[in-house]
């Protein structure tokens, strides 16, 4: 039977594109329209696979700031509330979501060692750093908490590697040197030891083409993804199912790109970019939808 649904009140903005001008964004909104949409649920157009719906948390401290507004919050890896029954809830009402855990920051987090409790310090705000922020680190007491967390609300997590590890960063954004996977690895075996499942390392966050403040040379980025691949292969030995492995998370460029499946086919298994379809924060796009 088909299900009825009243739109009241939907205020609509008009974007006249006939008359080719930005001066042609109408600035006010139309008369509001209500109206009746029938939707037949007795048939379907498409279907969409398991993979479909995703999420992602990020690294970003409360004082990140972007266009006049600090809106991360508590919203970090670091700082999530995740003993919020609605947002396990939520998750858990997904069945099986994939969660990203990266972004921007990631490539600048270290992982606390496994038999070093010292000092594990957090992201601090400062104008002269890539970024805007110092190096952070992610306790393994808080690793702890969000694996019991993901696994609670069956969630398929996929990490996000600190790529930059151990290279050197050129004023220009290019990188010198290999990654130094000794902490990546110490994280992976710590995982592996609490009983933790992983459902793929990713390695690096938007560092191909020209990349976003640094940038690794598609045949070394390789070198680098064969070199979690075998990690990965051995920490895992004897798993019957191993942790994917992921890569760049990054802006596409045909070239680069190329060089780099070429490169790590044998130990890429599923290649990931980034696409902003309407642009950054501040992009006109988003401000206008932000209006409707």
């Amino acid at each position: 039977m088909a299900s009825l649904i009243h739109i009241l009140g939907l205020s609509i903005w008009l974007f006249l594109a006939s008359q080719g001008s930005k001066s042609a964004v109408s600035q006010k909104p139309v008369d509001i329209v209500r109206g009746s949409v029938y939707i037949d649920g007795g048939s379907s157009i498409g279907m969409i696979d398991e993979d479909f719906i995703c999420a992602t948390i990020d690294w970003w401290p409360p004082t990140k700031c972007d266009y006049g507004t600090c809106s991360w919050g508590n919203a970090s890896l670091l700082n999530l509330d995740i003993s919020n029954k609605i947002l396990l809830n939520a998750i858990e009402a997904f069945s099986s979501l994939k969660i990203r855990l990266g972004g921007t920051l990631q490539d600048k987090v270290v992982y606390q060692f496994r038999d070093d409790p010292g000092t594990c310090t957090q992201f601090v705000k400062d104008s002269t750093e890539m970024f805007g922020f110092t190096r952070g680190c992610l306790p393994m007491s808080r690793w702890d908490e969000l694996n019991n967390f993901f696994k609670m609300a069956g969630a398929n997590v996929i990490f996000g590697l600190n790529a930059l590890n151990g290279r050197t960063i050129g004023s220009d954004g290019s990188t010198a040197g290999a990654w130094n996977s000794s902490n990546a690895e110490s994280l992976i075996r710590y995982t592996v030891n609490k009983g933790y499942t992983i459902y793929a390392w990713e390695l690096g966050n938007e560092l191909s083409g020209n990349g976003i403040g640094a940038k690794v040379a598609a045949d070394q980025y390789a070198y680098d993804v064969i070199t979690l691949q075998k990690i990965v292969q051995d920490v895992y030995r004897g798993f019957e199912t191993k942790p994917l492995v992921l890569g760049p998370g990054g802006f596409f460029d045909a070239n680069w790109f190329t060089k780099f499946i070429k490169g790590a086919s044998n130990s890429l298994q599923v290649v990931t970019h980034h696409i902003y379809n309407l642009g950054p924060g501040i992009s006109q796009g988003l401000r206008d939808i932000e209006n409707i």
